[in-house]
């Protein structure tokens, strides 16, 4: 019954994206005065550029570095320029529509001028995207305050990083520049906040391998993500054990200035009991004494629905804010928690927009950000 259902879902998928093509061709291309040949060439090209996509999402999921990023590159750049120049070729319907029902003349020559402007912004847009997304992300530093939080521990500083997607396009090399920035910081502690990966943990745990590096007093602590779920949860928990770092499984630690404690706790992904591992809020904050400085790491800022008054600060990743524009303004719109700083009932959210990219390796809109939190006394 799953293969069925998966099956279900996965040609569903085929159509909407082999639709999508079928229309950016169309309207881009079809009616413009090409020569037949030029069309029929452009239409194969297409074509073959939206098959590279599709091997772009199964070798993310199935293959491995280095081999995987054949395809995951070409493809996964051509997802971005094609949805830039998808959303630039709906923007400007209204405008052929007019000047096809106000009865002008030229209309071949109006959707040939529409077809130059709008392949020559995606250009721009796309590179412009792709150089906010290269490199490592610049340092975003926030005060968050706690009630009650004792003086050893004003000025705890954790470095938070989210969302790096270490596998299918960036790997060993990248992490080791995030992980030196994180480093240079000189944190109390460092979070991972989940989607650190993508893929099999046989097939790419030597590329995460940095985050054995990092040195920190009170260590590295992760959370699982979505992504994790995807990619077999088990395998990627004993390869981080392995890198020493510790994990928070809808549990918690505790950490310590002169006597006085602060609490950290983890939940596993908002969504993962469909792989087996069910969020579970309860277990994690169990045994933490009521108005106890608290932190919460949970992937998706869902949670905080149900941990706003029950923690001090949560710290979370999973949106990108939209990563891409003008992806940026629907996540915003629908969203209740999308990116930044959000109160509700004396607790504090974080939403970080991301550490890395998922899918095209573009940002526009939302840039990637390494967080650094500082901890303050509430009033």
């Amino acid at each position: 019954m799953g293969v069925l259902v998966f099956g279900l879902v996965f040609l569903a998928f085929l159509g909407m994206f082999g639709g999508l093509h079928v229309f950016l061709y169309a309207r881009l291309f079809e009616g413009i005065g090409l020569p037949a040949g030029a069309e029929h060439g452009l239409a194969v090209a297409v074509a073959v550029l939206g098959v590279w996509g599709i091997s772009a999402m199964l070798a993310e999921r199935f293959g491995r570095p280095p081999l995987s990023r054949l395809f995951t590159w070409p493809g996964y750049l051509w997802l971005g320029f094609a949805w830039f120049a998808l959303a630039l070729t709906v923007l400007t319907e209204p405008v052929l529509w007019f000047t096809d029902h106000m009865g002008w003349a030229g209309l071949e020559q109006a959707s040939a001028v529409r077809t130059l402007a709008v392949l020559g912004l995606t250009l721009l847009l796309t590179l412009l995207a792709r150089a906010n997304a290269g490199g490592v992300p610049s340092v975003v530093s926030v005060e968050l305050p706690l009630r009650d939080l004792p003086e050893p521990l004003v000025g705890y500083r954790i470095v938070f990083i989210s969302d790096l997607h270490v596998g299918p396009l960036v790997g060993h090399r990248w992490l080791t520049r995030i992980c030196d920035a994180v480093q240079a910081l000189q944190p109390d502690l460092v979070a991972v906040g989940g989607d650190l990966i993508d893929g099999r943990a046989a097939g790419i745990a030597p590329e995460v391998a940095p985050l054995g590096r990092l040195q920190a007093p009170d260590g590295v602590v992760f959370v699982s993500g979505n992504h994790e779920m995807m990619s077999g949860l088990p395998g990627w928990l004993e390869a981080l054990r392995e890198l020493g770092v510790t994990l928070l499984t809808n549990s918690h630690i505790r950490v310590e200035r002169q006597g006085e404690a602060l609490f950290v706790a983890g939940t596993h992904d908002h969504n993962g009991a469909f792989a087996g591992f069910p969020e579970d809020l309860d277990a994690a904050l169990q045994g933490i004494p009521t108005g106890a400085p608290s932190v919460l790491l949970a992937h998706d800022p869902a949670t905080f629905k149900q941990a706003r008054g029950r923690v001090g600060v949560q710290l979370s990743g999973h949106t990108h804010d939209g990563q891409l524009w003008p992806f940026t303004s629907l996540v915003r719109a629908v969203l209740p928690y999308a990116a930044g700083r959000y109160d509700e009932q004396g607790s504090v959210l974080y939403v970080s927009r991301g550490t890395g990219t998922w899918g095209p390796p573009y940002r526009l809109g939302a840039p990637a950000e390494i967080t650094e939190v500082v901890l303050v006394r509430r009033g």
